[in-house]
């Protein structure tokens, strides 16, 4: 059961509290009482008002411990109630006296007669603030109450009150206040039913007790209309005292603790006990004024007549009020019904609007308007699936370069072109087409009935109409569209929705890297794309699977023939069949996925050639990525690398070949960061010199140390080719030599291009004739032999000793 929490100090009465809440206290205070009641039987006259002043006493303890300690909602109802039981118990106690005194005097009787109205009045007050739990009695339940009460006083007057009563009269006290404070009483009890009802047992105990108290009442007036005393007789003490009881029980039940304030209050006019109640009261009211009418006309009292008469009159007043309140709220309920339904109906009509709006902007782009992709696919499947087999071509088209537009002049200016290329493309389209936008810069068409050629002059078509200059203010801004084109229908099987997308995209992509921008799908497209897709999502593998490795190829001295140097080659080695480098390479540069291998790379190359640098003096080569390049970190890599390792900078190059300085963001950026890194000591080589573009230009621009000359003007020197091949070679050497660069000729394969590097003096060289690529422990090995075979041996004009000797110390 649930308690108010209380703050309290540890001795603040936390036992009580206790015995409360288990009912210790309450059945204390009922065994207590077993006794009073008791001696109220067997006992008459002063002792048996003796007795009931004790069991009032008693009842005013046990409200005072329970309310104070219990702390229910709306304690100074309860408190009213402890003070009606004071004055209960005083007028018991007055009553006690007279009794005692054998001569009762006019001032004690109406001490006695006061206390007991002061008690009823107290009662009243209580009871009326408790009506508050229900968070405040309706219009409704006082009438109610009303009609409830007064049809009980008319039942009671027509059978008991008015048979009795006799031509001697009592008091005013007797005839006026007594019944109605009975009704009062009655019509607050029956109220606070109503509005409140029976939350818990402590209420329950309460009204049972109020109904003790008015039938405590009724007992006490029956007998004083004949005796003309209000001293009581019968049963009045013993009803009295079960009333008491009672309260000081609902006082002391544990349940008190619970009794909180309703906070929400739904009323049912028409509920079936209420309307019930309703009928019953009205009818007996009513029953019992016409049978003191026809009484009245027999010759009865008239005083009875008009109390009834008035007593029916209020009581139809009462009913057609309450039927005027219940039509009224009917009414009221009636009139928000219908506006409720009103606003239902205006919100399904809102529904329905905001559903087909929402429909068409699942549908349509909401920049264009155009239909979307979602558009697009459930019409490809309606076509797909049609029966007979007419052609039809899905054209992918997308804008060269757009982002730029975006990253340049904003997003405001790239969304106005977007507007403009569509409207372009839909006056290009023809009436049995569809033109769609999927995303971004990214339209496309569904041109149903068409052939491949037809659809080919279509895209030259709409080609030259969104090749169209765009004004934006006093500026014109080119754009270069591409088209991917899918013929669907024989011989080839018609694909489903999503594959033919996927068709129309690979041929899109295909045309970005056509001349004419217009490209058409072809099986070999796919199977590239799904080639190109196992070797990206085998590469985000590799390294957690241990897959990749390197080898490494020595570089030697042509005058010696001993390795100076040694680069580092990457391998895969995938389950199954091993990718060459030329086939991963790309795809881990287009999927971003060469930066942490390039970091792998660089680690692993530094850690294995730190025993060769130290034993050896060879140093590591490793090849180094445009997009590595780029990353703002790469020099800091590098650094923490180097520290991590041991190895000097000066033992490691990175090799940059020209394809990607070209591709890097910008020379100036690349030249910052190759400088930091050559503060490292680190020496930085031209890969591949000779095959890219502008290489002079990079030579005089870029911190560079050592150019790498490619294999193609190597393979030039064989014989057969004449001595003109020779003379771009010797003219790079000598560019290089001027310049205080350091040469390495690659793919040297036979011994006359050995021979002819020689002639031309050439310091370094790197091929197959001197040694392939090997794992770390095979060139460890080789290292262990003074020169490699193959570069002692001679072939052809060697030159003089001292040639031979310069360019040794040259290559150290």
């Amino acid at each position: 059961m649930t308690h108010r929490p209380v703050a309290r100090t540890p001795h603040d009465g936390g036992a009580v509290r206790r015995w409360i809440g288990r009912g210790w206290l309450l059945w204390a205070y009922l065994a207590l009482n077993v006794p009073l009641v008791t001696g109220m039987i067997l006992t008459s006259d002063a002792p048996t008002y003796a007795f009931r002043s004790a069991i009032a006493v008693l009842a005013v303890v046990a409200l005072a411990v329970g309310v104070w300690w219990q702390r229910p909602a709306i304690p100074d109802g309860w408190w009213l109630l402890a003070a009606a039981t004071v004055a209960t118990a005083g007028a018991a106690s007055v009553q006690v006296a007279t009794l005692l005194s054998g001569s009762p005097n006019g001032s004690s009787v109406t001490w006695a007669q006061d206390l007991l109205v002061l008690s009823l009045i107290l009662l009243i007050a209580g009871l009326t603030r408790l009506v508050r739990l229900s968070g405040g009695a309706s219009a409704t339940d006082t009438l109610d109450a009303l009609l409830v009460a007064l049809a009980t006083f008319l039942v009671l007057y027509w059978l008991v009150i008015g048979s009795i009563r006799g031509p001697s009269g009592v008091s005013l006290l007797a005839e006026v206040v007594y019944p109605l404070g009975a009704i009062a009483l009655f019509t607050m009890a029956v109220l606070m039913l109503l509005s409140v009802g029976v939350p818990t047992v402590a209420i329950g105990l309460l009204l049972v007790s109020v109904v003790a108290r008015v039938a405590t009442i009724v007992s006490l007036l029956v007998p004083a209309f004949t005796t003309g005393s209000l001293l009581g007789a019968g049963y009045t003490p013993y009803l009295g005292a079960a009333a008491t009881i009672l309260l000081g029980a609902a006082a002391l039940h544990p349940s008190l603790a619970a009794t909180r304030v309703r906070r929400e209050r739904r009323e049912n006019l028409v509920a079936r006990p209420r309307v019930l109640l309703f009928v019953v009261m009205a009818l007996a009211g009513l029953t019992a004024l016409g049978a003191k009418v026809m009484e009245g006309e027999q010759g009865n009292n008239p005083t009875d007549v008009a109390v009834l008469l008035v007593g029916g009159s209020v009581l139809l007043l009462l009913i057609v009020t309450r039927l005027g309140v219940t039509a009224g709220i009917a009414q009221r309920s009636a009139t928000e019904l219908a506006r409720r339904s009103d606003d239902l109906a205006s919100a399904v009509r809102e529904q329905e609007a905001l559903q087909r709006q929402l429909r068409h902007q699942a549908m349509h782009d909401p920049l264009t308007g155009l239909p979307n992709r979602v558009v697009l696919v459930e019409r490809l499947e309606w076509v797909l699936t049609r029966p007979g087999h007419r052609p039809l071509i899905l054209a992918a088209i997308d804008l060269d370069r757009f982002n730029d537009v975006n990253d340049t002049y904003g997003h405001l200016v790239g969304d106005s072109i977007l507007v403009k290329a569509s409207h372009r493309l839909l006056d290009a389209t023809p009436g049995q087409g569809m033109l769609a936008r999927l995303v971004g810069d990214r339209f496309a068409v569904l041109l149903e009935d068409t052939g491949l050629d037809e659809a080919r002059q279509w895209a030259e078509r709409a080609r030259q109409a969104l090749r169209q200059p765009y004004r934006m203010g006093d500026q014109e801004l080119f754009l270069e569209p591409r088209v991917g084109l899918l013929p669907i229908g024989p011989p080839r099987p018609a694909p489903t929705a999503t594959q033919a997308l996927r068709d129309a995209d690979l041929a899109l992509r295909a045309a970005r890297n056509s001349g004419d921008r217009v490209a058409v799908f072809s099986p070999e497209l796919l199977t590239a794309q799904t080639y190109f897709n196992r070797l990206s999502n085998g590469l985000r593998r590799a390294l957690a699977r241990d897959e990749l490795t390197l080898d490494y190829q020595p570089v030697v001295d042509l005058a010696t023939g001993r390795v100076v140097s040694t680069e580092a080659l990457l391998r895969w080695n995938p389950p199954g069949a091993p990718a060459t480098p030329s086939e991963f390479i790309p795809v881990a540069e287009q999927t971003g996925m060469i930066r942490p291998i390039g970091a792998w790379v660089l680690r692993t190359a530094c850690r294995d050639a730190r025993p060769w640098y130290d034993r050896y003096g060879v140093a590591v080569s490793v090849n180094v990525s445009a997009s590595q390049l780029d990353e703002p970190g790469f020099d800091n890599l590098v650094e923490e690398v180097l520290r991590e390792s041991g190895l000097p900078g000066s033992a490691l190059m990175l090799e940059i070949t020209e394809s990607n300085l070209i591709a890097t963001t910008s020379a100036r950026e690349a030249s910052a960061r190759l400088e930091r890194i050559r503060s490292l000591g680190v020496r930085v080589a031209i890969d591949d010199f000779g095959t890219g573009y502008s290489s002079l230009s990079y030579l005089t621009r870029l911190p560079v140390d050592v150019v790498k000359i490619d294999r193609s003007f190597v393979q030039q020197l064989d014989p057969g080719h004449g001595q003109r091949q020779w003379a771009f070679i010797r003219a790079i050497l000598h560019l290089v030599e001027s310049m205080g660069l350091q040469a390495v000729a690659e793919g040297v394969e036979t011994r006359e291009q050995a021979a002819a590097l020689r002639e031309l003096r050439c310091p370094c060289a790197q091929g197959f004739l001197f040694a392939k690529p090997m794992p770390a422990d095979a060139f460890a090995r080789t290292l262990t032999s003074p020169a490699l075979p193959e570069a002692r041996a001679r072939a052809g004009p060697s030159g003089s000793a001292s040639r031979r000797t310069a360019t040794s110390r040259r290559a150290a």
